[in-house]
């Protein structure tokens, strides 16, 4: 009996991806939307995002209105195409339609891990998934990545589907909310990223910036954000960009997360430092957790690229000579936007609550890498927020008038961030959390409505 050998297809999250992993499979063709490789395998990359959540009047035509009576809006989370991505969605369905497996090899953080799943998901797609995950693309990497079982990544899946969730559900309560008791016209805008980071740069303004303590940080992107804003004016958007498009290229680690395992052999390699473990190892695990350079670039960077790739280059060397003593701390140059990412980087400096602040054992930071900057190009374009002062406008004192005060305060993001680290190490039930969260869109509609009374 004659059995067709069917292929094995990698789907992932950028062309840039695809190609880093056509090089390890060997190439045989590409085209605009896939690569074949020599054993029989296909790379396909969704190129970005190719469902979103469901807006109100999708879940129920009459929610398209803003109506006190209808609140809280508590839908179950439901997805759908992208209207623009559709041909992509029907390319990767036709190509799992030929396939044995599956081989999840995007972006190696929640949003990536839930990007692949939601997809196949949403295609039913019932066959064989492995993850093979790629915090770096260097070559050396690369080769000795291995698939795995995808099943205990889904916990991060279901982590990022809360995450999305609850947000959707706090935005677009509190907003209506606040909206119809104030009784505007136009929508107040609200949400758990925005609201606080309104409160966070009024409050920035009216007390001293707590000082940082002397401890070592992992150099995330945020503070690379800061250090190219510091030393070359380059936008927060454009530095997110340069350092894709460097993790494509191999030459650093993934941006967008932070990583506990780093490679001590390529942290000397491309250092002019000897490679004496006594000596690089207590700088590496000093670092563990921010960027790293993988490799030195064989061809000329671009202008962005260049200054993200000293920035991280400058951080290793500082770091390997605090961590020797053969230096000390210098203080950054003042930049205000700078200072917001900071910041932005690590609330634990802005909770009052000695208790919630232990909580927080790694960096509880406001919005994600990726969104961040656009939600502050939101908060300036809405006139919430002077951006030339980085000073809190009328319009956004305002929207900040009625709010109850946990979603004003820093700690609630800990616990929030706390939960949802839970969710994905598998020790919460998603529907746990979504239960909380649920009845905690419920008793802010309360306070909100009882505040506004008095």
């Amino acid at each position: 009996m004659n059995i067709e050998k069917r292929e094995t297809i990698i789907l992932t999250s950028t062309r840039g991806m695809a190609h880093a992993l056509g090089r390890r499979f060997g190439v045989r063709s590409a085209s605009a939307s896939e690569m074949v490789t020599r054993k029989g395998t296909r790379i396909l990359w969704t190129g970005g995002p190719l469902l979103r959540h469901c807006t109100p009047g999708e879940y129920r035509p009459r929610w398209k209105d803003y109506r006190l009576s209808d609140l809280p809006i508590l839908p179950d989370f439901r997805l759908k195409p992208i209207a623009t991505a559709r041909d992509r969605i029907k390319a990767i369905q036709d190509a799992l339609s030929a396939c044995d497996q599956v081989i999840h090899a995007g972006s190696p953080d929640a949003g990536g891990q839930f990007g692949i799943d939601a997809l196949l998901d949403h295609l039913d797609w019932k066959g064989s998934v492995q993850r093979m995950l790629l915090p770096s693309l260097h070559p050396e990497d690369i080769s000795e990545a291995r698939p795995e079982s995808n099943t205990p990544y889904r916990a991060w899946t279901e982590s990022e589907k809360c995450r999305m969730h609850a947000d959707w559900l706090i935005g677009i309560n509190l907003s209506r909310m606040l909206t119809l008791t104030a009784n505007q016209s136009t929508p107040i805008p609200a949400g758990r990223v925005m609201t606080p980071l309104l409160a966070l740069i009024r409050d920035r303004a009216s007390t001293q910036s707590p000082k940082p303590e002397s401890v070592i940080t992992p150099f995330d992107t945020a503070r690379l954000q800061a250090a190219c804003l510091r030393s070359a004016g380059t936008s927060p958007e454009k530095t997110l960009m340069a350092a894709q498009n460097l993790y494509e290229a191999g030459l650093i680690s993934y941006p967008f997360t932070n990583h506990k395992k780093l490679n001590p052999a390529l942290w000397s390699a491309h250092h002019a430092f000897p490679a004496d473990p006594h000596q690089v190892e207590p700088a590496v695990t000093a670092h563990a957790g921010g960027l790293q350079i993988l490799a030195m670039p064989k061809r000329p960077l671009k202008p962005d690229e260049q200054i993200v790739f000293e920035a991280i280059l400058a951080r290793e060397s500082q770091l390997r000579q605090e961590c020797t003593r053969q230096t000390a701390h210098h203080p950054q140059s003042t930049h205000a936007l700078a200072e917001l990412y900071e910041d932005m980087a690590d609330l634990r400096r802005w909770v009052a609550s000695p208790e919630l602040r232990a909580r927080a054992e790694n960096s509880i930071q406001l919005g994600t890498p990726r969104s961040r900057h656009t939600m502050l190009a939101k908060v300036f374009e809405d006139g919430f927020v002077n951006p030339s002062t980085l000073r809190i406008t009328q319009r956004g004192e305002s929207a900040l008038a009625h709010v109850p005060p946990s979603m004003l305060d820093p700690g609630t993001i800990i616990l929030w961030e706390s939960a949802i680290s839970t969710v994905a190490q598998g020790s919460l039930d998603a529907d746990a959390f979504m239960q909380r969260i649920q009845s905690y869109v419920g008793s802010l509609l309360q306070e909100t409505q009882r505040r506004k009374a008095c």
